[in-house]
């Protein structure tokens, strides 16, 4: 015969099994994560500063990315070159700015003219062959 005291440990039993199944696809989110995390190569010779908003975005599935750009300061006359890498291959780059025009391969670079000092929002994006979708806004402080 079957007691309330067993019903209640069955049921303490089947909510630590989901609980440690919850916990495992975690870690291995977080890893996949790791795994996949995007680089940019070029930034130590920049210098960088915060902002109070960063925006990015995504397609849904949250399935394509890049490493955060932070915003950056760029000196006229002074050649910046970034590479930025996505988490998938055979992806599109994109930009949204007149200061440079991010290759295919993801690649900025750019020597900033006195025209441009100020500062410039820039929109970067990746787009693969799914559909799906990731962006971000950079500033970019360009000084004399």
């Amino acid at each position: 015969m079957i007691n309330k005291e067993d019903i209640s440990k069955a049921k303490g039993n089947r909510n630590a099994a989901i609980m440690f199944l919850l916990f495992a696809v975690a870690i291995a989110m977080i890893a996949i994560l790791i795994l996949n995390k995007a680089q940019i190569t070029g930034l130590h010779s920049l210098e960088t500063f915060e902002s109070d908003v960063l925006v990015t975005g995504s397609s849904p599935d949250q399935s394509l990315s890049f490493e955060t750009i932070p915003n950056f300061v760029a000196r006229t006359g002074q050649e910046v070159r970034l590479q930025v890498q996505s988490n998938k291959k055979d992806v599109l780059f994109s930009d949204d700015t007149i200061l440079f025009e991010i290759s295919q391969e993801g690649t900025i670079e750019f020597t900033p003219s006195e025209e441009q000092v100020g500062k410039h929002n820039v929109w970067i994006i990746i787009k693969d062959d799914q559909g799906h979708y990731y962006y971000q806004n950079v500033v970019i402080l360009v000084e004399g």
